[in-house]
């Protein structure tokens, strides 16, 4: 490797990493003087609110990715209360104007639950870009190609859409992805990423559609 280190942090309040790297809340010193090991965790310094870590202001983000001394800075920049599926508020997401690239991330186990509150967050802001009873296929990747959904506030960066669980749901992930992928998103990759060993299962471009 090029022997950088890494961050995850979060724009907004974001959950704890299981196993739990590292944590540094505050301003982070300089990366030579983390703890041992590549990823570290930076948060900010407000209380945690139900085991959720307090987000960094967008400055000191940036900042971070001014100072050269970081390989990756991950930003969770909009939170979904654990459902698999949501479209954002109007003062979501909250990305740093240093971010380089955009992923919008659904579970395959959203394909054909209810659109309802208790399925989807935000349902509502769902509705607004394609009104449907049940999230199939097309409604999904209809909100996640929309500028009102997954690519809000991504402008010119790189976009790509992650199908997750597809270790639990392999059929319900695969024919997910390539509705995304026909919906006009660029880049689809399924993965597990509860699976260490083989976290990404297919990678999807524009040009295999």
């Amino acid at each position: 490797g090029l022997g950088l280190r890494a961050a995850v942090t979060g724009s907004t309040r974001f959950t704890r990493l299981e196993p739990m790297p590292p944590l540094i809340e505050g301003a982070p010193p300089a990366a030579s003087a983390w703890p041992a090991g590549a990823l570290l965790v930076l948060a900010g310094t407000e209380p945690q609110k139900r085991g959720r870590i307090a987000p960094l202001a967008s400055s000191v983000i940036d900042a971070l990715a001014h100072r050269g001394d970081l390989g990756l800075i991950a930003v969770e920049a909009d939170g979904s209360r654990m459902r698999p599926f949501k479209a954002p508020a109007a003062d979501e997401p909250v990305i740093p104007a240093t971010a380089t690239h955009v992923v919008a991330v659904v579970g395959a186990d959203a394909l054909d639950t209810p659109l309802d509150a208790e399925h989807v967050h935000r349902s509502e802001c769902v509705r607004a870009i394609l009104d449907r009873a049940v999230c199939d296929a097309e409604l999904i990747a209809t909100v996640l190609a929309s500028p009102l959904g997954g690519r809000k506030g991504v402008e010119a960066r790189p976009y790509a859409v992650v199908v997750n669980k597809a270790d639990a749901y392999p059929e319900a992930a695969a024919h997910l992805a390539r509705a995304v992928l026909a919906a006009g998103v660029p880049r689809v990759l399924v993965t597990a990423l509860q699976d260490a060993a083989r976290p990404v299962r297919e990678v999807l471009t524009t040009a295999e559609v």
